[in-house]
């Protein structure tokens, strides 16, 4: 049984493990970011949801990730292929992939990465 609570409103899943398809179904309406449609958003409207950060600061992180960490490096690799006109590549939490061959891995999430990148942009492997 797992069971779920918001400041009130509780929700109880019987017989629910870590696979349940509900579970997943309330984990992905959750991160739905659609003001209109997002569970996160109908809970804040309910007053069960507290919000921490406000609007301004998530449109600004937005176009500004923090500056000590891999989402720098993921900026920057995403500007320059956007710059560069490159249609064909993958990011994701911890890598950038052109192809099998041409990739920058990004384990570590405290480290920018800003010098693979700038290979990758220095010799011309983004276009």
């Amino acid at each position: 049984m797992l069971a779920i609570g918001f400041e009130g409103v509780d929700v109880t899943l019987q017989h629910t493990d870590r696979n349940d398809d509900t579970l997943h179904s309330l984990d992905m309406e959750y991160h739905n970011i659609e003001p209109e449609s997002g569970l996160y958003y109908g809970l804040e409207q309910e007053g069960a949801m507290r919000r921490v950060v406000a609007d301004s600061d998530v449109t600004s992180a937005l176009e500004t990730p923090p500056q000590n960490t891999r989402a720098k490096g993921r900026g920057a690799a995403i500007r320059a292929l956007q710059a560069r006109g490159t249609a064909e590549y993958i990011i994701d939490w911890d890598g950038v992939y052109l192809s099998r061959e041409r990739a920058i891995h990004m384990h570590d999430p405290f480290e920018t990465y800003m010098r693979e990148v700038a290979g990758l942009t220095d010799a011309g492997e983004l276009g």
